[in-house]
């Protein structure tokens, strides 16, 4: 998965910038993050069309996982989860599984209830952070 990480992180820079957003790889880039998934809500919303939002959410997960391994160290991501859907992309970081791709689709499709900053407040809470 590290390669398909390295990509699709990438592509969403890319994609941020777009909407005026920077993504860098500090936690504080998952605010701005945020911003950029409540944009493209309003577009679902406005259009009512799904077309690449799957991909979209690939894109922006891959993001937090970098993130997220800059901040405290070396996750594990899988495309499977046994526990969970087929495809789930589950990540694995200090005995924490989150599903960072459910997270970004959901939250441009369902909107601010699916926050992804209070997710990952969340989950992080008791996270050891790694020395930069």
């Amino acid at each position: 998965m590290w390669w398909l990480q390295q990509r699709y992180a990438s592509k969403a820079a890319a994609s941020a910038s777009e909407h005026g957003v920077k993504l860098d790889t500090t936690l504080e880039s998952l605010t701005d993050l945020e911003y950029v998934l409540a944009q493209l809500h309003q577009r679902y919303r406005e259009n009512n069309d799904e077309t690449g939002v799957c991909d979209t959410a690939l894109k922006y997960a891959a993001h937090i996982v970098t993130v997220l391994e800059k901040n405290y160290g070396k996750g594990t991501w899988h495309d499977e989860d046994p526990k969970h859907a087929e495809s789930s992309y589950g990540f694995m970081l200090q005995g924490v599984t989150i599903f960072p791709v459910g997270w970004c689709l959901k939250r441009i499709l369902d909107g601010p209830t699916e926050d992804i900053t209070a997710k990952l407040r969340v989950c992080t809470r008791h996270m050891k952070r790694v020395r930069a």
